[in-house]
């Protein structure tokens, strides 16, 4: 069943790695091999053949350059041949309009200097005849009509020029806005295709900058693609550590189990060798030595290894009771083969003894590894079991030695 478990446990492990290393191929490592296949792809360029090639693309692009400018500029002489004949015609008729204004204005003020010149001749001879006399006042009056006819000349003047400008200005403002705001979308049309062109052409230098030297680019790639393995492999290796641990100290403990076996048995191999010589000096110990003989049998018989303390338990105590008829019968507390035996049997005894020590220490440190974290997720997984200690019995303190070992059945 254990094996089983064991089985399962592999499996299941077995299969969160393959998940795990999907996932990994799926979105680390095929992303990284297709990429380094496309920098493969690309021609890596000398300095000579990457300063040719920008070159070319500045010659392309400062072409491009110039047809758009002569574009553009073509359309604009287009916008002002729409519109400037119509400006033209407009600053003409008013200016004409202005000229006439101005022609009129002159020939009217001239004509009045002349009246005024003429009349202030008048105004002099007569205060020089008759001084001021009545009719020098009203040539005076006269004068002074005519210089303000001539003042009034001028404002009508400047009266009717700023009405042709109003209304030159309103019929250049349709056209004014029209040819501004097409010409200004013109600009900004020739802009943005300029724009475009810096865009692509940066573009295109960018790209052979590129083919000068994609090593980092490939060695970045290979890096992820190193990482993701190592992530993947980081578990597995630990799993597979943490199982060799172990095993290793499973099996250890297992060895030390095998050492106490023997030990055992030598002891159960002494047993009817003492049997044997209390039986000749004592006939009325049947019943002890018959049951001596039958816990020595079923631990020889025992199948587990807690039978087998179990039945070795029973033993000790059966053995205690041949070093109470070594008190009880002097005479066999005197023969040296019985003594040559026990001296044997306190030599196994304090073997057990450190076979036991062994086998606990051995013991101690494979649960302590089933125990913490994260080793124990491990240990669940592969179904390792707890081992149980072998404890000492209260006997072993009296001063019959008789090794007294009893087994502490598993938590």
């Amino acid at each position: 069943m254990i094996v089983k478990d064991k089985y399962k446990g592999i499996i299941l492990c077995v299969l969160d790695v393959i998940i795990v290393f999907e996932l990994t191929l799926l979105f680390l490592v095929i992303p990284s091999v297709k990429r380094i296949n496309k920098l493969k792809d690309v021609k890596e360029l000398t300095y000579e053949e990457k300063s040719a090639l920008i070159s070319e693309v500045n010659n392309k692009y400062s072409d491009k350059v110039t047809e758009v400018n002569d574009k553009y500029s073509k359309e604009e002489t287009k916008i002002n041949e729409k519109y400037d004949p119509d400006i033209k015609s407009v600053n003409e008729k008013y200016d004409k309009l202005m000229r006439d204004a101005k022609t009129k204005y002159e020939t009217e003020e001239k004509d009045l200097l002349d009246k005024i010149s003429d009349k202030k001749v008048e105004v002099n001879k007569e205060f020089m005849r008759n001084g001021f006399s009545k009719k020098y006042y009203t040539l005076y009056d006269e004068q002074k009509a005519l210089e303000s006819k001539q003042s009034n000349l001028k404002s009508e003047l400047d009266k009717e020029v700023s009405t042709l400008e109003t209304n030159k200005k309103s019929e250049l403002t349709p056209y004014v806005i029209n040819k501004n705001s097409l010409i200004k979308q013109n600009d900004i049309n020739k802009a943005n295709e300029l724009d475009m062109l810096e865009t692509n052409k940066n573009k295109e230098i960018n790209n052979i900058n590129k083919k000068v030297d994609n090593t980092l680019g490939i060695t970045l790639e290979v890096l992820k693609i190193v990482l993701a393995i190592v992530i993947t492999l980081i578990p597995i290796f630990y799993i597979i550590k943490i199982y060799n641990k172990l095993t290793k100290l499973h099996n250890e403990v297992e060895e030390s189990w095998s050492h106490i076996l023997v030990d055992l048995k030598r002891r159960s191999d002494l047993i009817p060798n003492i049997v044997s010589v209390v039986k000749g000096y004592s006939d009325h110990e049947k019943n002890t030595l018959k049951s001596i003989v039958s816990a020595r049998n079923k631990v020889v018989n025992s199948d587990t290894k807690e039978d087998s303390i179990l039945n070795n338990e029973i033993l000790d105590k059966n053995i205690k009771k041949i070093f109470i008829l070594n008190e009880k019968y002097p005479e066999l507390k005197s023969d040296k083969s019985f003594n040559k035996l026990i001296t044997e049997l306190k030599t196994i005894e304090d073997d057990i003894s450190i076979s036991r020590k062994e086998y606990n220490d051995k013991v101690l440190k494979y649960t302590n590894t089933l125990e913490v974290f994260p080793s124990n997720l491990v240990a669940k997984a592969f179904s390792f079991e707890k081992e149980s200690y072998f404890k000492t019995s209260e006997e072993e303190n009296d001063n019959i030695s008789v090794g007294g070992l009893i087994w502490e059945k598993k938590q």
